[in-house]
């Protein structure tokens, strides 16, 4: 059986890991469609 201790805040810290990675990533694209017109 896997034990339990600490996975909750081991959850959280990837989540919050998650979190960063995941708008760092948004601001990157962001930037790169600001740069690059958008064609149709």
């Amino acid at each position: 059986m896997y034990q339990l201790k600490g996975s909750s805040s081991r959850c959280l810290s990837s989540f919050q890991k998650l979190k960063r990675e995941h708008l760092v990533l948004r601001q990157k694209l962001e930037n790169y469609f600001q740069v690059t017109p958008a064609e149709k």
